[in-house]
């Protein structure tokens, strides 16, 4: 089970939320893709969040669904742009939980990213190791990453998961580059495109040879 907890709006309440959900045998909470109007997580005042996941061993989950659908309006397109970007606004949070130093300075702590795919990762990975070791051409940005002692990368195959909702072929055949470690498989039970009723005949799809 997953807790769902108010950490956008009330820190003290959400603390307490999650020690209960932990006493009571959840495993993980799952917090807004969207934060809205509320601070970004890499603001310190979710510290207290972090520090009480770290030390329960609640792993802290993302979902994908979410995204500014008053932006798309009941017009024609509207679901293209929606799958288009789903993904985008699922992983947002992953950029500022790494630059933000939060798995740095909490390094037990635990990320679950689900149903958002994972083609993303290599081509994220890159981008952000590139902008952590080429400092010379962001350099007149100032310092930026003298607080994180690893790659972006090193924090994401360290500390973060991913839940490969019926994942296809081709992301097997990405494993090396996403993470082996960090692959979940997923059946995405009970959704119409989950792998129910041919669960077996898929994962022979996937994982063939």
């Amino acid at each position: 089970g997953v807790a769902i907890t108010p950490i956008c709006w009330d820190i003290d309440e959400a603390v307490k939320e999650i020690r209960w959900a932990r006493e009571h045998g959840l495993r993980g909470i799952l917090i807004p893709t969207m934060w809205g109007k509320q601070p970004a997580y890499h603001h310190p005042r979710y510290e207290p969040v972090w520090a009480a996941c770290e030390d329960l061993g609640m792993v802290v989950h993302l979902h994908s669904g979410a995204a500014p659908l008053e932006d798309y309006g009941d017009h024609l397109g509207m679901m293209g742009i929606y799958i288009t970007e789903v993904v985008w606004w699922s992983v947002r949070p992953l950029a500022f939980l790494i630059w933000g130093g939060v798995f740095e300075r909490h390094p037990k702590l635990k990320l679950a990213i689900t149903e958002s795919t994972t083609v993303w990762v290599p081509e994220l990975l890159a981008l952000m190791d590139q902008r952590y070791s080429e400092t010379h051409y962001s350099a007149k940005l100032g310092d930026y990453r003298s607080h994180l002692k690893r790659k972006p990368s090193e924090y994401f195959h360290r500390q973060v998961f991913l839940g490969a909702s019926c994942m296809p072929r081709r992301e097997a055949e990405m494993r090396a580059e996403i993470g082996v470690a960090n692959i979940m498989w997923g059946s995405d039970y009970p959704h119409p495109e989950g792998t129910w009723p041919y669960t077996r005949e898929q994962m022979v799809e996937t994982f063939r040879g």
